[in-house]
Parts: structure tokens; C-alpha cells; sequence
């Protein structure tokens, strides 16, 4: 997996939890490339998506829900704190703005949490149409800490799947390695000549 998409995966879950408990709201994550896996898995399916209708560089995540002020939507990219956006998500950034959205690059997750209560905030003397808020920040942090407690249990369960298939694997490479030096000792020994048998006689002279 490339270093800037595992710099940016733990923000970008973070930011999801977050919004899904602070806010009722419909959204939609993911981008439309995939990172993971080898390069030539990652080319094959990006064709797919391409022939599917997904946009090289489209933005992380799309909050579909009409903000305090009418805006029809918000669009975040997430980056690491030196992560850069390719010619692609500039050029879709670009797309977007011209359209009216607002898109927004964020590093951290307290400026997604401002970007997106600034979202849902009425101006002074302006009515409220933002969603209610789903439940307090005291509520979230509990909720986060108990997904972040089964996001644990689950990485310990597949680390121990793993070390137990890495286990099996040097195992199994090990006896592979005894039956190549019986066979190989197995073929020298029929390759030694016999020794050769000593046959002694005994002459008796009889006076």
C-alpha cells in the first residue's frame, strides 16, 4: 500500500465516524481509485472504474446534504500534512468550484470538524435547515473509542491469521527442504560403489 494513502487512511475513517455520529446526514466516500494492492491489480481495477463512470482525482468524500446557507453539497479531499494533490484532483477541484460546490483540502481532523459545523451553521438572523445534531461530543468520543476498540480486535484477528498462514508457510517450505536432501542422499548413496567383499581361505596341510 503507498505510504500517502496509509499517511491519510486513519484521518479520512476518523472524519467519516465522526460526521456519521455528529450528523444524520447521506454521504459518499471512497473517491473512485483504488491504493491497495500491487500496482498491476490497482491498473486493472481503475479500467473498471473508468468504464463504469468513476473520475481519476474525484474527491474523497461528498457530504450530500443542502447546508445552512443552501449550498447543494461539500466535497473534502483529505491529505497528510505534506501530501500533495495530483494534476488529476486539481483539475477536478477546479471542475467542481466552477460548477459552485465548495472543496476543501483537509489534514487534520479539526479542521474537517470546523469545515463541516461551519457547514451546517445558520448565519446570524438566518433560519436553521441544517440537520439536527445526532448526539454530543461526549457521545462521539465514546462511540469512536468503542469502533476504534473493534477496529483493534479486528487488525489482532487478521495479524493472527496472518503469522498463523506465515507459520504454516515456513513449515511447510521446511519439509519441502528435508524431502529435497533425502532425495539428493538417496542419489549419492546409489551412486557409491559397493564395497568390495573380502573372501579369505584357509589351506590345511596334513603331514
Amino acid at each position: 500500500m503507498p505510504a500517502a494513502w496509509s499517511k491519510e487512511a486513519p484521518l479520512h475513517r476518523a472524519a467519516v465516524r465522526w460526521l456519521d455520529v455528529r450528523y444524520d446526514v447521506p454521504r459518499h466516500g471512497g473517491g473512485g481509485f483504488p491504493f491497495a494492492g500491487d500496482a498491476r491489480r490497482r491498473g486493472l481495477w481503475g479500467r473498471l472504474m473508468q468504464l463504469l463512470g468513476a473520475t481519476k482525482g474525484w474527491p474523497d468524500l461528498f457530504i450530500a446534504a443542502r447546508g445552512a446557507s443552501g449550498e447543494p453539497g461539500r466535497l473534502i479531499e483529505f491529505k497528510s500534512k505534506s501530501g500533495r494533490l495530483s494534476a488529476e484532483q486539481k483539475a477536478v477541484g477546479a471542475l467542481l468550484t466552477g460548477q459552485g460546490f465548495v472543496y476543501f483540502v483537509v489534514r487534520d481532523l479539526e479542521t474537517f470538524q470546523a469545515v463541516v459545523d461551519e457547514y451546517f451553521t445558520p448565519l446570524p438572523g438566518q433560519a436553521a435547515t441544517a440537520p439536527p445534531t445526532a448526539a454530543s461530543d461526549a457521545q462521539i468520543v465514546q462511540v469512536i473509542k468503542l469502533q476504534q476498540k473493534a477496529d483493534a480486535a479486528q487488525r489482532g484477528k487478521l495479524e493472527a491469521q496472518r503469522a498463523a498462514s506465515e507459520a504454516s508457510a515456513e513449515s511447510q517450505q521446511l519439509r519441502a527442504r528435508c524431502m529435497e536432501l533425502e532425495a539428493a542422499l538417496a542419489a549419492e548413496r546409489s551412486k557409491t560403489p559397493p564395497a568390495p567383499t573380502i573372501v579369505t581361505r584357509t589351506l590345511i596341510v596334513l603331514d
